[in-house]
């Protein structure tokens, strides 16, 4: 396991808790009429990790820039999947909102 992996693991073991609130709001938005798309960005996320090279994402388990360790910045964002080890890189994004798109049949 890499260390992006494990902090990531590390700090989105809440994702459990907040898809629960979610579903409870999403429950309660269809109970009165909304119309609820729900998609779980945490397996998404979880999914590119584990499958290697993520759609022209080079590197999906080291994150782009290092705590502590200079320079402090990432000279190649679009190469990476996380930007600091929990936040996901615009090139994530990206991929990311692909998803909300095709879920939402736009």
């Amino acid at each position: 396991m890499h260390a992006v992996r494990a902090n990531a693991v590390d700090v989105l073991q809440s994702p459990l808790v907040v898809i629960s609130q979610s579903s409870l709001i999403a429950g309660e938005l269809q109970a009165s009429g909304a119309e609820v798309t729900t998609i779980d960005t945490f397996a998404f996320i979880t999914e590119l990790v584990d499958s290697g090279v993520a759609l022209g994402i080079d590197n999906v388990t080291d994150m782009c820039v290092m705590p502590n360790v200079a320079p402090f910045e990432c000279e190649t964002p679009n190469d990476y999947l996380f930007w600091d080890g929990i936040h996901p890189t615009k090139a994530a994004h990206r991929l990311l909102a692909s998803v909300v798109i095709n879920e939402l049949g736009y």
